[in-house]
């Protein structure tokens, strides 16, 4: 059993590029627990709670507030080995306050998922899962009102409608020590997705719930340990520093329907801003007790615009490089970011940062 009280605080401001300075604080606190039992043998019965409230303050959307809560609880049945199976509820609900312009409203959904995993041996195992969720809008989905650049006017929405999402999945997983690799297929469907949409008028957009929605999908993935893959091509020594360097390769590919616009106009229409075929690559090593070298490579294929969809779009390909260095419960962290410099656009003629490079630091207390 656990029980965690947290509080985030955060502020951003950006003064930069040719859109509107903004600046934004929100405010976070809430508090959870969670108890598990095993009542009997072959169930593991897991049960928790959350309350939470939001403040968030910015010059796009100005302030509002909100206050929700969870519940949840979950049985983990292995009484008939080689086959787990997870049965599982979960009700939220939020309510964000009313204001001078808005007068309020609450979301909520009780979701039921139910999981299967069946061990072929020791190291394979295959899985399947179904559920439901749910997406209440986010503070700027409902309250935006900006113009980005001349180019974009979002204007707000209060009354939009929570997300909800009817999910399966199917995949199967080898893993040995620090290698795995994973294949699913899996598919989502989605009544009242929320997505920005042009309202018709000039340049306006509006985030909307268009209707139904949905996404079919492949995703495969491979997590190796380099040590372990080339102990037999090198020394001790060399093995040794290779044991601590990892390389993880994902792709994905989506097939992403508006549902409602395909039917009314009878014929396939994508959602925008989601690319066909994606490619990750990443690789890590600590290369010294105190240091850490990241590296992230993405591929992205061509997405549709929502706004201008005549305008060309282009792939993503972006390399970014981090080194790390960590002394006590300090991190000191340099990043070059977009190192080819690759031109690409995410939305609606806005392009994406150049390369650039930034410098953090973090103290854990």
């Amino acid at each position: 059993a656990y029980s965690n009280y947290y509080f985030y605080d955060s502020f951003i401001s950006d003064n930069s590029g040719d859109s509107e300075p903004f600046f934004s604080k929100s405010l976070r606190s809430g508090i959870d627990g969670q108890y598990t039992i095993v009542p009997f043998e072959g169930h593991r019965i897991t049960a928790g709670a959350e309350i939470n409230s939001s403040v968030i303050d910015a010059n796009i959307f100005g302030q509002h507030s909100g206050i929700g809560g969870a519940l949840y609880a979950q049985d983990e049945i292995t009484a008939f080995q080689p086959l787990v199976a997870t049965l599982g509820l979960r009700g939220d609900i939020f309510h964000v306050n009313p204001d001078e312009r808005f007068d309020g409203t609450t979301y909520g959904q009780i979701n039921p998922k139910l999981g299967l995993v069946y061990h072929l041996s020791e190291n394979v195992a295959v899985r399947s899962n179904v559920g439901t969720g749910f997406r209440m809008p986010s503070m700027a989905e409902l309250f935006s009102e900006l113009r980005a650049a001349g180019l974009v006017s979002v204007q707000p929405n209060p009354y939009l409608k929570a997300e909800q999402a009817y999910s399966a999945e199917a995949g199967i997983n080898w893993f040995n020590n620090r290698q795995s690799i994973d294949f699913a297929i899996f598919s989502n469907w989605y009544t009242n997705m929320i997505e920005p949409t042009p309202t018709g008028v000039g340049n306006q957009v509006q985030f909307q719930n268009i209707a139904d929605a949905r996404i079919f999908g492949i995703e495969t993935g491979i997590m190796w340990n380099v040590g372990n893959a080339t102990k037999w091509l090198f020394n001790d020594r060399m093995v040794d520093l290779l044991n601590k360097a990892n390389v993880s390769f994902n792709y994905m590919f989506t097939d992403p329907i508006n549902v409602t616009k395909s039917d009314s106009l009878g014929e396939t229409v994508k959602l925008p801003y989601r690319s066909e075929h994606t490619f990750m690559l990443s690789a890590n090593i600590d290369y010294w007790k105190h240091a850490s070298l990241v590296f992230e490579g993405r591929y992205a294929s061509e997405t549709k615009f929502a706004l201008y969809p005549s305008d060309e779009s282009v792939d993503q390909r972006v390399i970014n490089l981090t080194n790390k260095f960590y002394f006590n419960s300090l991190t000191l962290q340099v990043k070059a970011s977009n190192i080819l410099n690759w031109n690409y656009l995410e939305i609606d003629r806005n392009v994406a940062p150049i390369r650039h490079y930034s410098v953090s630091m973090s103290y854990d207390f």
